[in-house]
């Protein structure tokens, strides 16, 4: 069982934008830090962005080197007991991604960012058919299109969901 926990978080981890390698910096003797990230990274075959994080800084000696890359990857230093440093990975981790601190504070998963691109692009070319006069069973066609991108965000939403709670709106009588 173990081992097949570790196989899907493998997995997870090598669809990820950006990996975290989190070294406990006390526990690993300095001169073998390079070593330690590279064999982990080697065991998660994975080639996207990576940064560092050496945690427990407060058990280290104040005077020791903290080197601002680690086997090639950037390095940052934080105590997650003293909360030091956590600001300087916040902004690490948002230039990795291309992000500036104020993008930083919204998060959102690639394939989210991927399913409003392609909501949007079937909301336009649906905009433009009915400008151009198209029959409405051709744009609802590209309604629907964006309407499933958007579901792979907030989850499954049938027609017949929607029908249901268009048509409960609405009183129909006499």
């Amino acid at each position: 069982v173990e081992q097949i926990g570790v196989a899907r978080a493998k997995d997870q981890a090598r669809q990820a934008d950006l990996l975290l390698l989190i070294v406990d910096a006390a526990a690993t003797a300095q001169a073998l830090w390079d070593k330690a990230v590279a064999l982990l990274m080697a065991d998660l075959d994975f080639n996207g962005q990576v940064a560092v994080v050496m945690n427990k800084t407060d058990l280290l000696d104040p005077q020791i080197n903290k080197p601002a890359s680690i086997a090639g990857q950037p390095a940052y230093w934080v105590s997650a007991k003293e909360h030091s440093g956590v600001v300087e990975l916040k902004r690490g981790i948002a230039s990795l991604l291309g992000m500036s601190e104020q993008e930083a504070a919204y998060t959102a998963r690639a394939r989210h960012i991927a399913a409003v691109d392609e909501a949007l692009q079937h909301l336009s070319v649906a905009s433009q058919q009915l400008a151009a006069g198209q029959a409405t069973e051709i744009v609802a066609e590209d309604l629907s299109s964006a309407h499933q991108a958007l579901g792979e965000i907030v989850g499954t939403v049938t027609p017949d969901d929607l029908l249901g709670r268009i048509f409960s709106e609405f009183c129909i009588g006499k």
